[in-house]
């Protein structure tokens, strides 16, 4: 199915494509649940696959929110041997209080699809297949399952329609162009659209109401994104100051202060880039 395609273990990697190229087809065939026209996939004995498909997995709805989690792990281990137990990936997950005993059934849309993606953690695969992750999920959510895959050490493929949850996690983008071809993108998503821009066909003089509709989806999509960024950094800076904290305690230990001061460089140097990102969507907007 797939042609003059690379793979590197660790990589992540993002998969475009308009609709019918075959992105959930590749997908599914690297998770098993599809078999190759020709060729065979070889898997290595100690691949773990985590696949999160566009259909939301089906548990059962009369269980509950703890149980459908502490029946499957209570403690999960992240990069570089982190554990993370349960209670912290529910929390962060956003299910506390009353929602730790609501049952799946009464779970909106949104909140099984943070359960699926928070099970899948759980059962730590060391390659992570996404397809539309972003369906039903809001920022804040969003912003949690990308601090989660920034820590998290195997190989990612992810399918989405969104750029910027794209562009975040993906290290790589491929094209699939049809017929079976995966072309590969230096230029990332920008060189995608570019593309698809240079290849379509000229379009006809909008209505008025047209025009003003797409104004107000870019004001939409703008003010999504800067309501991430905002969020990324109000917890950076929750970072920072603990890091303040924890380097005035190491005062007297030069090495580990020099590491925490490292430390202190690289979010102080992501905060500085994320405050020009917002800069410029703030300008943008204006």
């Amino acid at each position: 199915m797939l042609q003059r395609v690379q793979h590197i273990l660790g990589a992540r990697i993002g998969l475009v494509g308009v609709n019918g190229t075959g992105k959930t087809s590749v997908l599914r065939l690297l998770a098993g649940e599809m078999s190759p026209t020709s060729g065979r996939i070889k898997r290595g004995v100690t691949l773990r696959i985590g696949y999160l498909s566009q259909a939301l997995a089906e548990i059962d709805g009369s269980a509950r929110v703890l149980d459908a989690v502490e029946n499957r792990r209570r403690v999960t281990e992240l990069a570089e041997g982190r554990e993370v137990t349960a209670d912290t990936l529910l929390k962060d997950f956003g299910f506390t209080g009353d929602k730790l005993t609501t049952r799946l059934s009464e779970l909106s849309g949104g909140e099984r699809r943070r359960l699926q993606f928070l099970r899948l953690l759980l059962d730590e695969p060391n390659v992570l297949l996404l397809d539309e992750p972003t369906n039903d999920l809001d920022i804040e959510t969003l912003t949690v399952i990308e601090d989660y895959l920034d820590g998290w050490p195997g190989t990612l493929i992810v399918v989405t329609h969104d750029r910027y949850f794209l562009e975040r996690v993906s290290d790589v983008t491929y094209a699939l162009t049809g017929g079976g071809r995966c072309e590969l993108l230096p230029g990332g998503i920008e060189q995608y659209l570019a593309g698809r821009a240079a290849a379509a066909p000229p379009e006809p003089v909008r209505a008025e109401a047209k025009s003003v509709e797409s104004a107000a989806a870019r004001d939409r999509r703008t003010g999504k994104e800067m309501a991430r960024i905002e969020n990324q950094l109000a917890k950076l800076d929750d970072r920072i100051a603990a890091l303040h904290e924890s380097m005035a305690d190491a005062a007297a230990d030069h090495v580990r202060a020099g590491e925490l001061n490292a430390e202190l460089g690289e979010l102080l140097s992501r905060k500085q880039s994320l405050e020009e990102d917002w800069l410029t969507l703030a300008e943008d907007a204006g």
